[in-house]
């Protein structure tokens, strides 16, 4: 006869059946390939998002280096063309320039504000970033520098803007988009050249450029020589690009 004590310490028979017993050692068997498989898929699913991003960083990367041969080419074209007409006088040639240059400066705008927006997105390899950020930069200088020396020797009717800008910045975000707004108004009549102000440790000529119209606040704009600290508002800013175009339909009478 069994006592309440031994009766509660004894275990059931159905617990100790060797068919129970091969049951439990199966499913802990099952249960921990499950894990292991689920282990072995997360391994892949990860090596194959960090493939595709190596992939897409390459690509990505390509693109900026395909942006930059055109612009090459591009940019020597134009020196030649404003070479040519330098040393024959040839100012029959003014419009061919004037259009390549525009074109030029407005396909630079596009792809590489683009590739820029692509740049932003990521949060590892800063000194690519950098290297295209430097690139745009430098662009945006000698393309402004060209405008100049076309405006004089062809007489362009253009307006040409070096926005001096920075991140740290409340007021400049309201100044680019009143600038886009006139960019997108006046089309190739308006030059917009954007420096960005926080790669002054990284690319000298940065420093060369503020040291030259002494910006000291932002945004600073630069019209056609004419400094303009702290910006311009839009009603402002009509007036002075308006005022310096000879033939602008778009701005009020």
């Amino acid at each position: 006869m069994v006592t309440p004590s031994e009766e509660e310490n004894q275990e059931p028979v159905e617990n100790n059946h060797p068919a129970k017993r091969s049951r439990d050692k199966s499913w802990r068997t099952i249960s921990t390939d499950k894990y292991i498989i689920a282990g072995v898929i997360t391994a892949l699913i990860f090596g194959l998002g960090l493939t595709l991003g190596l992939v897409l960083e390459d690509a990505r990367y390509g693109l900026v280096q395909q942006v930059n041969q055109d612009q090459e080419v591009r940019y020597l074209s134009l020196q030649l063309q404003y070479l040519f007409l330098s040393t024959f006088q040839n100012d029959n040639s003014c419009p061919i320039l004037a259009a390549t240059l525009q074109e030029t400066i407005a396909d630079l705008s596009a792809s590489l504000n683009d590739v820029i927006s692509f740049e932003e997105k990521k949060t590892y390899d800063d000194a690519r970033k950098l290297s295209v950020e430097r690139r745009y930069l430098l662009d945006n200088l000698r393309y402004w520098l060209l405008a100049k020396e076309s405006k004089k020797k062809c007489n362009l009717d253009i307006v040409s803007v070096v926005y001096f800008y920075r991140k740290e910045c409340p007021a400049c975000a309201g100044q680019g988009t009143i600038l886009t707004y006139y960019k997108n108004l006046l089309g190739d009549r308006l030059l917009v050249f954007p420096i960005n102000i926080d790669l002054i440790e990284h690319e000298p000529m940065v420093k060369i450029i503020q040291s030259q119209y002494n910006v000291t606040s932002f945004p600073t704009l630069v019209i056609d020589e004419t400094i303009y600290e702290g910006g311009a508002d839009k009603e402002q800013l009509q007036n002075i690009i308006c005022s310096s175009l000879r033939d602008a339909p778009q701005c009020p009478e």
